[in-house]
């Protein structure tokens, strides 16, 4: 009978491989999670009809973040020969998108403003 008491709480090895089992399940759940993505599209005006369009976009997408992907953009009139960048990004829901376009505004030599114009979950 004082076999099978144990006083000092040390688990056997079928505890200890029961244990281990119990980790890799609950590790597997995680990874096996799918990760929600969006889409999000940027409105970009840059501060005036001299702005070189092409160097704001380049500006921008050299923004990186892990799951951050670039994918189209366009050029739109605006006004008074002035255009404005609308690009469409990728993002998994890890990524905090408001430090994104604080990043984007943070250009300052081109961008003058951003807005979103649509943000859809994928």
């Amino acid at each position: 009978m004082a076999d099978d008491m144990d006083l000092f709480g040390e688990m056997t090895p079928e505890e200890i491989e029961a244990e281990k089992k119990r980790k890799e399940a609950k590790e597997a759940a995680k990874k096996a999670e799918p990760v929600g993505q969006s889409q999000i599209v940027y409105d970009i005006k840059p501060w005036g009809e001299d702005t070189n369009l092409e160097e704001m976009e380049a500006a921008v997408r050299a923004i990186t973040r892990e799951g951050l992907e670039w994918k189209g953009s366009e050029r739109k009139d605006v006004a008074y020969g002035i255009k404005k960048l609308t690009i469409i990004c990728n993002v998994l829901d890890s990524v905090d998108t408001e430090s994104v376009q604080e990043e984007i505004e943070g250009l300052e030599d081109y961008v003058q403003s951003v807005d979103i114009v649509s943000f859809n979950k994928l």
